[in-house]
């Protein structure tokens, strides 16, 4: 998905989830929506990564517009997680310092980026590993047409010289 997508997406789930708060919905519509607006911004970042290496591998026509608008995505996400922050601390995320091992809100706020991060490394390494079986997939694709070439030009070599073998002169 392209980046303006993504950040409509990001934008309209931050919505939901400033609508859940006002509501006073439950705290699991609440994390609900939470969930899928940090999802959004995951991929809102990756592809703020992807849109920077394109910037320096290839210069758009307007580097300037393409550097705003980079600068504009960050300063959104930063005043999102911001206000994320303060939901946990002080909003109706605050519930969750009462839950479990956590004695603050602000240690349920260190969890959640705790695990949002741990599962962030975890979607880096499937991928990654995805991309590795792809690349062995390819490789073994690669070998086994080699190889099948190889037979084939041979036994086409075999089969040439044993005709040549049959239509010799001394042969007949």
């Amino acid at each position: 998905m392209d980046p303006a997508t993504i950040l409509l997406t990001a934008s309209a789930s931050w919505a939901t989830v400033k609508k859940a708060i006002a509501l006073g919905k439950d705290i699991h519509s609440t994390v609900k929506a939470v969930t899928e607006w940090a999802s959004n911004v995951d991929d809102l970042k990756d592809s703020l990564e992807e849109q920077e290496k394109k910037t320096k591998d290839n210069p758009p026509k307007s580097d300037s517009m393409k550097a705003l608008d980079i600068m504009s995505t960050r300063l959104k996400i930063q005043q999102w997680e911001e206000e994320i922050k303060h939901e946990f601390l002080y909003g109706s995320l605050r519930e969750f310092g009462n839950l479990g091992h956590n004695k603050t809100s602000m240690d349920a706020y260190k969890l959640f980026l705790k695990l949002r991060k741990e599962i962030k490394v975890k979607k880096v390494k499937d991928i990654q590993i995805k991309r590795a079986k792809a690349i062995k997939l390819k490789r073994q694709i690669t070998t086994a047409s080699a190889i099948i070439f190889l037979v084939l030009i041979t036994s086409a070599f075999i089969y040439g010289a044993i005709q040549l073998i049959l239509s010799s002169p001394q042969m007949q």
